[in-house]
């Protein structure tokens, strides 16, 4: 609703509204000089003045409800919650990516269509879809049949997405959708027994043979700690970020302590410090290289960053076809055989090797044990025969 007042100094009266602002949705205060100092005649301007702000709110209106919208709106405060420290940049990125990729799908099949006309019947097409044949590119193309785990953390962020744009649809379209759960991964690709020895073996000879081999160290490491792939690839040697040094921050990081007997890692919001005195001999080798990354452990000489994930899976390739161990091996297999090793060599002590390896609850680490229950079931099949 408008309202007219008169200037204290100039006697002139002055139109006053609030008009949604184009670019965000939100209401902002606009003031007109309506040039004259009679009310009569300001009245007569007040309702031109209404009837023209009227049609370009209801524009907008119209506007901030479409989809495009309101991932725009979405994401920007995201964005200020990353900036303020209550969002990761990984959290960020995968908004992103989700609401985009969702974003493409319904432009092409529905337009930009207001949020409230998205229904359930939507999301079910959106997820089949992408199990069948994959997400909508922004060539027109679709990469091709997704995971039910990559469908399922879609779903996740698009549920929170309609979540806080409550005000804009009825109900959520994503409740009711069954979210894909994470399959356990099967025991044959992760070594156990004596395969696992002879992997870490193996590892170790091309770690820290005649040639010192940073990306094979590294899949050494892995081993050796049960660390996700991610906390050693960006592992340094010093902070020299201010935030490597807080135990509460939004961006992760790995770092050793100066003593380098431990690793500070803040990952995943949660802290903590993993003893890997286990480590000083391929910290030493790496050391010793007449060329060695100054910033990461596992870092590449050349640039002074991480090494990329493809060369430490393509010399895990190699020593696969060496030992025989089956192609669905991957570099996140070492961390869930250690924790398959561990829960053996400790009698199940499910607390102690969750600590050590960061889960945040003991639910996580019973994950792995089904390894364990598998090969039980074995000998007693075995038994029966």
């Amino acid at each position: 609703m408008s309202s007219i007042f008169r200037h204290s100094k100039s006697g002139q009266w002055i139109y006053q509204v609030y008009v949604p602002d184009p670019t965000t949705g939100r209401s902002k205060r606009v003031q007109r000089n309506l040039k004259t100092k009679s009310e009569h005649e300001a009245r007569i301007r007040q309702r031109e003045h209404d009837k023209r702000f009227d049609k370009l709110a209801r524009s907008v209106e119209k506007k901030s409800h479409r989809l495009s919208f309101q991932i725009a709106e979405f994401l920007a405060e995201r964005r200020k919650l990353v900036e303020q420290g209550f969002k990761s940049q990984n959290t960020l990125r995968t908004d992103v990516g989700v609401l985009k990729a969702f974003e493409r799908e319904v432009l092409e099949s529905l337009g930009d269509v207001p949020l409230a006309t998205i229904r359930q019947s939507h999301i079910h097409a959106y997820k089949d879809t992408a199990l069948e044949e994959g997400f909508l590119r922004d060539n027109g193309k679709r990469g091709g049949p997704v995971a039910p785990t990559t469908i399922a953390l879609h779903l996740r962020h698009l549920k929170a997405f309609f979540s806080e744009r409550s005000k804009f649809v009825r109900t959520n379209p994503v409740e009711g959708v069954e979210i894909p759960k994470n399959q356990k991964p099967s025991s044959e690709s992760i070594p156990t027994g004596i395969n696992w020895d002879n992997l870490i073996e193996r590892l170790q000879e091309k770690a820290l043979g005649d040639r010192i081999d940073i990306p094979f160290c590294l899949l050494y490491s892995l081993t050796r700690t049960g660390a996700r792939i991610g906390e050693l690839q960006h592992l340094k040697w010093k902070p020299t970020e201010d935030h490597e040094r807080l135990k509460n921050h939004s961006k992760s990081y790995s770092v050793l302590t100066p003593d380098r007997t431990r690793m500070r890692i803040l990952s995943k919001r949660i802290y903590r410090e993993s003893l890997i005195t286990q480590l000083e001999p391929v910290l030493s080798a790496i050391e010793s290289l007449p060329a060695h990354s100054q910033t990461y452990v596992f870092g590449n000489p050349d640039t002074d960053l991480p090494y990329n994930y493809r060369a430490f899976s393509g010399r895990l390739d190699k020593v696969k076809e060496e030992l025989n161990l089956p192609p669905s091996l991957t570099p996140h297999s070492l961390r869930h055989g250690f924790v398959t090793e561990m829960i053996r060599r400790t009698n199940g002590n499910l607390s102690l090797v969750g600590q050590y390896i960061g889960h945040t609850n003991q639910w996580m680490t019973e994950h792995y044990k089904h390894v364990i229950d598998d090969e039980q079931r074995d000998f007693v099949d075995l038994i029966m025969q």
